[in-house]
């Protein structure tokens, strides 16, 4: 038996994921290069949900504060739109604050899933790729799980729902880098980062945006 009945669809509970593309970003890339390889020279760098790379300190806006602030300063006006006060005195006034740090990746390595506890939006931004020109993308896509994920694996792990446009719902959603791309997605959000298979450096910044009240 046919229902015909007029259906109202609600998509609720969406996760706002952001891509921007850093204006001056081969300039940009160009002097972050050298500081982030002159850091690595000179630390071993730190195992966090590294596998294999290197991982700098959070400390990267002490040795490359006028990048971190471009950085920083193209995040901010990113996220301002997209995030709300609702609290009940009416709207406050806070200040961003951040940790940042280097990222290199060599052939084999990943990152694991994981958070960002105690932050509000994560940013992923891609220094070099380490495509040259179109020879394909070598893999270590950044990975961004859907926080719903066990509700299908658990029952019928190849029967999923269909987002509002039609289109089913996927585990995970998959992001290829690109130099010269900012990424930024709330830091609750599980993300990885698969094995990565090109020959040339790949290079990343990573930073937390934290907000406290002015």
């Amino acid at each position: 038996m046919s229902n015909n009945s007029p259906t109202a669809r609600l998509d609720l509970f969406a996760t706002p994921v952001l891509k921007v593309i850093v204006q001056d970003a081969p300039a940009l890339n160009a002097r972050l290069k050298k500081l982030i390889y002159a850091q690595e020279a000179n630390n071993d760098g730190l195992q966090k949900s590294n596998q294999g790379g290197w991982h700098s300190k959070d400390d990267m806006m002490s040795w490359a504060p006028e990048e971190a602030k471009i950085l920083l300063n193209a995040a901010m006006g990113a996220c301002a739109p997209h995030t709300a006060d609702t609290h009940p005195s009416g709207k406050r006034n806070f200040e961003f604050n951040a940790n940042m740090w280097a990222n290199i990746n060599r052939r084999g390595h990943a990152n694991k899933a994981h958070t960002h506890p105690g932050c509000l939006w994560s940013c992923a931004y891609y220094v070099d790729d380490g495509i040259d020109g179109d020879s394909g993308t070598a893999a270590g896509e950044l990975m961004l799980e859907d926080p719903r994920y066990p509700m299908n694996a658990m029952y019928i792990p190849s029967l999923v729902l269909r987002s509002g446009d039609g289109t089913p719902q996927h585990s995970q959603y998959a992001v290829t880098p690109k130099s010269g791309l900012m990424v930024i997605f709330p830091s609750w959000l599980r993300h990885s980062v698969r094995p990565y298979h090109g020959d040339k450096d790949r290079i990343s910044v990573a930073f937390n945006l934290m907000v406290k009240e002015a």
